[in-house]
Order: structure tokens, then sequence, then C-alpha cells
């Protein structure tokens, strides 16, 4: 399968391409005729047009430079970014006369990020409903401003202050949500870190306080200090600018049947990509819920209908349909040329990582299909595997086990765990280095839908998958 061949079938999807990552200084006037500047990036290959976006806000006496620590790692995200210099800072200039009106006024420095709301939601490239604001300092605090008045859909706030917040909105901050409250421990004598709980039990949605232990450091600061918390930060950006927005998409299988998939972003197409497979008589809806979850952890998603399955919440089995009337074999084998398909699509489309997970029968597959195309799969999620191949083949994916050289993580509900440990005793390596499992504490769910919330358990199994994913990053 060629790429022209997958660029011709999302043709009709407004399939949105870039040649190159692309920064752009940009000049946004305010409503009190201000100038500000700033630096949009747009990510290279996006899948999704459009896609969400990420503002940054500097703290007092700082530039957008301050946020050079975490545009590397927003740079792979996928979404567009904006960083800007508010009034009286860096580019854009201006004298600030009065700093304590500068950090409370709400007739001031909120316009900026007014104005940058405005630019991100009004540009084509951009999805007005999915922008997130992080801020350091001041900035946290017009975070939360643009969150409680602009139509930000959460963010980062990192050392800010509730009164001063609360003076920036020029109202009661009722509107907060989705939030990301990082602050340090030490700081002020732990006011910062008291303002970051207030704020937090003010908060709903998705929200949280993070309190740096041990450390005093301001702002943006922190990230230098702790790495590491680029990565909460990422997680908690992820987690609200993933939509469960999806295309439907169609390619070959090898004997030509057409498989249907569905595919989830938003990321740029040099993120790592997870390709989810259903169990028996189930379809692509086997991931509604879970393929916006894993998209929230950084990766694009491909949801396969394979030939052998049915329909699942309400999503009918297309590949499945089309091999009943073409009378084709639908067996579990015959399932395998599905998933190498939808693997090779991937790998066409400039995937450079791929995670494949399997469910039940799929979750079988993915063991054999890791050990036989080492080129096409760097890590398997296989959830209730076991021989489900006939007596004729026994031995079948514990034989393939022990060929398999990429990372494995295998779980079940606890009944079916017996299945599964002579794979896991088969794959070669140690334990937390090339194969993790998981064991439920609670009887636990059949194939992937041990993932689906609605099960007791479910935040068991991801606490458990979530650490192992990444580390495919």
């Amino acid at each position: 399968m060629r790429l022209h061949t997958i660029l011709t079938a999302l043709a009709p999807l407004a399939f949105a391409s870039q040649a190159a990552a692309e920064v752009t200084e940009v000049v946004i006037p305010t409503s009190d005729g201000i100038q500000v500047h700033g630096s949009l990036q747009l990510p290279e290959g996006d899948i999704f047009d459009p896609i969400p976006a990420v503002l940054l806000v500097h703290g007092g006496r700082q530039t957008r430079a301050e946020w050079a620590p975490l545009l590397p790692e927003l740079a792979e995200s996928g979404w567009a970014v904006l960083s800007i210099d508010l009034r009286g800072h860096g580019a854009t200039g201006g004298e600030i006369s009065d700093w304590q009106a500068f950090f409370n006024d709400a007739d001031g420095v909120p316009k900026d990020v007014e104005a940058a709301m405005g630019f991100l939601g009004a540009h084509e490239s951009v999805n007005k409903d999915r922008i997130a604001v992080v801020g350091s300092s001041v900035g946290g605090n017009l975070a939360c401003v643009a969150v409680q008045k602009y139509g930000a859909i959460g963010g980062v706030f990192m050392s800010g202050k509730t009164e001063a917040a609360t003076s920036l909105a020029g109202e009661k901050l009722t509107g907060l949500k989705s939030m990301l409250y990082i602050a340090a421990e030490k700081e002020q004598g732990g006011a910062r870190a008291g303002y970051a709980n207030e704020l937090c039990a003010m908060s709903a949605g998705a929200s949280r306080a993070l309190i740096v232990e041990g450390s005093s450091a301001h702002g943006a600061a922190l990230l230098t200090e702790k790495p590491a918390l680029i990565r909460d930060v990422m997680d908690h950006l992820g987690g609200i600018l993933a939509d469960g927005k999806f295309k439907e998409i169609e390619f070959p299988a090898p004997d030509g049947l057409t498989v249907t998939a569905e595919m989830y972003g938003p990321h740029g197409l040099s993120a790592p990509w997870i390709v989810v497979c259903h169990q028996a008589r189930w379809s692509r809806g086997e991931y509604r819920e879970t393929a916006p979850r894993l998209t929230a952890l950084g990766f694009n998603v491909l949801a396969l209908d394979q030939r052998s399955g049915g329909a699942v919440n309400d999503v009918p089995n297309k590949t499945a349909a089309r091999a009943e009337e073409k009378k084709l074999p639908t067996g579990y084998l015959d399932a395998e040329g599905d998933i190498l398909a939808g693997l090779e699509w991937v790998k066409e489309f400039g995937a450079k990582k791929v995670v494949l997970i399997g469910s039940s029968y799929s979750a079988s597959l993915a063991i054999k299909i890791a050990a036989e195309h080492p080129d096409l799969v760097h890590a398997v999620g296989s959830f209730s595997p076991g021989e489900y191949f006939g007596k004729d083949q026994p031995k079948l994916i514990e034989t393939a086990a022990s060929k398999i050289a990429c990372p494995t993580f295998l779980t079940s509900s606890k009944d079916e765990v017996p299945r599964w440990q002579p794979f896991f005793a088969a794959i070669p390596g140690d334990e937390g280095k090339l194969k993790w499992s998981h064991t439920p504490k609670v009887d636990g769910q059949h194939g992937s839908r041990s993932l689906w919330s609605q099960f007791e358990g479910s935040r068991e199994v991801w606490a458990a998958f979530t650490p192992f994913l990444l580390l495919q990053r």
C-alpha cells in the first residue's frame, strides 16, 4: 500500500497536512489599542482540522522565553501553540507605571489574554472549543480569567494567587474547571501552595492541586527545577484537549477486503500510534470510550473492524459485514490480515512507533503478530489472551510469546490469569523491562472492556497500564 493511496482515501475527509512545522510571529491588537506580539506554532501533518490549541502566558517581568522548557514537548503534541509577550514585556513593549494595577486591574492585562483567545478562536486551523491556557505567576491568574471569561476549557496555573486572580477577572470565580494548580511547598511560607489548594477546591471538572515538596521555586522556574513536572502538564493538557473526535477511514486487507477503521487524534503524524483491535462478535465500537483516553496520553489511535466480529455499543462491524457478503472466511486467524493491514496503514501514514492492543482473540493475535513482524509493532497491550485457535495448535501463542522482542503488557479478569501465565513466562527478559502484567484485585472483565469506566476495577487497570504506555512514547 502506497502513501498516495492513503492520501486519496483521506481526501473526502478534508485531510489537512503541512509540509513542515511552522512558527510564525504574530501581532494581535487588543480592544484598548495594545499590539501584543507572540509566536504561533502549528504542527507538522495535522490529522484533524481544526486542531486544539494551547495559549502560554508568562509571569511578571518575564517574556514568552520563559516557556523554553515546555516548548519541545508542545512541539510534539500536535496542537497549535501561541505564546505571547504581555503588555510592558518583551516584543510587545510599553511602560508599566503601576505594577499593582498591572497585577490586579481587570481593565488592563486581561485584555491581552482576551485578544489572544480571540485570535486563536478565529484561526482557521484551531478548534475554538478546544483551547487551554498555561500560565506562570500573573499568567497563572490570567489562565483562571481565560477559563472564567474567555472560553478556555481548562489549563495549568503555576504559582498564582487567589485574590489577584479574582481581581483580574473582575468578578467572583465561579466558572473554574479542569485546572492543574501547581505551586512550590515552601514559597512564601507555603502561601502559594495554599492558593493552589484553595482554587482547586473552587474548581469543577478534572481539577487538582500539585504541590512540589521541598521547593520554593516560582512559576515556570519549577519546570526547570523539576523537569518531571513537564509530563504532568502535558498529561493534564492531553486529558482536557482530547474530545473523542474521530474520522472513519477504509483501506484494503491483503486479500482485497475493505477494512473499516476509526482514526482518533488530535496529535501530529510524528506522535506515536496505538492500533486497537476488538474481541469476538464485536467491532471498533469497543474503543469509543477508551480511544479518547489513549489520545490524552499523547497517542494517535486507529480502531479496527476485523472480519471476525459483530456489533457493540451500537457500532456495527462493517468489515465483518463485507466479508460475509463476499463469503470470505471469518475465523479468528482470518482476521490477522486485517490487523496487519492496519499496522501497514499507520506505518505508511508516518508512524515511527506503534503499540498494538488486542482484546480476547485479538489479544492473542497481537502477541503472534509482534513476534512475527517486529518491524511493525514496537509494544503490545494484550487483554485476556488465550490459546483460542483450535486443538491442532494448542501452543500457538505460547510459542509466539517465546519469540517476542518488544515490551508487552498482559492482563485479564482474575479467573483468566492462568490462561496467559504460560505466555508471560515464555517472554524472554525480565519483568519490568520487557514484560509487564497486572492481576486485578476484583473479579475484573474479559478483554479491553476492563478499561471501561462503568466496571469496578477499571481505575486499577488504567493505573497499571498507563505507566507502561508512557514508557512507549
